[in-house]
């Protein structure tokens, strides 16, 4: 209200004054939408004060801690539109104090939106230089949590875990939960990607058992999420599907984009292996629209278009037209789902009918040499599980137990126990 009057008044100063505090206020309260308008008050504010190289400081300030907001909620459009018009600005003053925040958001647009890592990881890194060297504790966690991020994207995972660790070291140091759950849980998801799922599973139940201690929605979206997806790598479904509804529930509440996503592609997973196609569905198509909104990871909004695709072959609702999931493949840009959209080609060109059988196995061997180039080991797994499906329908019995024992291998080595069961109790059957 006090705000609103001063604005009213043209008492400008005391308007962005006020409009930041209830800002601030709101980002403590969780409420980072609100947080977002009054910081978007207090810019206005400023903008209409005379230019000294005080109130410039000031505008810059302000900038830079709405593309905060905007990031925390996996706004990476609007983070960049916030601070690129006054990137410059802060290079000719010199303002050191933001150009770690202005970097990071410039960063992860290219990063999240272009996915352009040869420009975004040089911003990410200059982010954290510039942080060390001033000392600011909160930019360089941040930096080198996202270049954890970033990073495992491309399966550079023993190089994402190192900048984890970081990040988790720095918050235990300055004893900061919220920061520590996030570390943990990142590292969960780097833990399951890479195919090390007993560890995955440890540090994510930590991760969400120090969230529910904290009462933090945002920090309970991503960490029941994280811990949920854990679960479900391991094989243990109904536990997996508890926790990531509550993620999901939480992620939708705090509207933090990434974590709602997440939880939507993992829900989806969960249901198409439950043999409950129309939920997976509609799970995928949640994800989908997650990242569309923000214009986030075409590349993985695409997987989950074949992810869906999949899922429809199931129900037979799927004819063979397939260009367009070809082409999604052509144009992917993350080495996390180069795999994944092959091997889900080629499940739904075995579904279609067996006159396709040739080029399913085609697509399948596209991604048994994707995954194990990359390096993600329980994708693998699946890769041989669908190859020995593959043979089940040539009736090439011999063939298909071996690719099933090779994939038995994996999850063992994975940790993936759920999974073991599954693949033997099938290999029983042939049998």
């Amino acid at each position: 209200m006090v705000a609103g009057h001063c604005i009213a008044g043209e008492k400008y100063e005391k308007g962005a004054g006020y409009s930041r505090l209830e800002a601030r206020k709101s980002q403590k309260a969780g409420s980072f939408k609100d947080a977002i308008e009054y910081q978007k008050m207090s810019i206005s504010c400023l903008e209409k004060l005379s230019q000294t190289e005080v109130n410039q400081k000031k505008l810059i300030d302000a900038r830079t801690t709405l593309a905060n907001y905007h990031l925390t909620l996996s706004h990476h459009v609007e983070a960049k539109d916030a601070v690129e018009p006054v990137m410059d600005l802060a290079l000719k003053l010199n303002y050191r104090k933001r150009l770690p925040g202005i970097y990071t958001a410039m960063g992860l647009h290219a990063l999240w939106v272009e996915e352009d890592f040869s420009s975004g990881i040089p911003y990410i890194k200059d982010a954290l230089r510039i942080s060390e060297e001033i000392g600011d504790f909160l930019s360089s966690w941040f930096a080198n949590y996202q270049l954890g991020v970033c990073v495992s994207a491309q399966c550079e995972f023993e190089r994402a875990l190192s900048y984890l660790k970081k990040s988790l070291n720095l918050s235990e140091l300055a004893d900061n939960t919220i920061g520590i759950l996030f570390s943990k849980a990142s590292i969960t998801q780097v833990c399951y990607m890479q195919g090390n799922i007993s560890l995955a599973c440890k540090v994510g139940e930590e991760a969400s058992h120090l969230a529910e201690g904290s009462g933090d929605i945002l920090s309970k979206g991503w960490a029941h999420t994280q811990y949920g997806s854990a679960l479900y790598y391991k094989g243990e479904f109904d536990k997996a599907e508890e926790y990531l509804l509550e993620g999901l529930t939480y992620s939708q509440k705090a509207s933090q984009t990434g974590s709602e996503f997440w939880a939507a592609w993992i829900l989806g997973h969960l249901y198409f292996e439950m043999g409950v196609f129309k939920s997976a569905q509609d799970y995928y198509i949640n994800a989908i629209k997650s990242l569309e909104r923000f214009k986030l990871l075409p590349s993985w909004a695409n997987a989950t278009k074949t992810y869906f695709a999949r899922a429809r072959a199931r129900t037979k609702e799927l004819d063979a037209d397939l260009h367009g999931l070809f082409e999604y493949f052509e144009n992917n840009r993350l080495k996390a789902c180069e795999g994944m959209m092959a091997r889900n080609i080629g499940d739904i060109l075995l579904q279609v009918d067996d006159e396709h059988m040739a080029d399913a196995e085609i697509w399948i061997k596209k991604a048994i040499e994707a995954d194990k180039r990359n390096g993600v080991m329980f994708e693998l797994g699946k890769d041989y599980a669908l190859y020995a499906e593959l043979f089940k329908r040539k009736g090439n019995i011999p063939k298909a137990k071996e690719n099933l024992r090779k994939a038995i291998e994996i999850y063992k080595e994975c940790g993936a126990d759920g999974w073991v069961k599954k693949a033997e109790k099938e290999l029983a059957a042939l049998s």
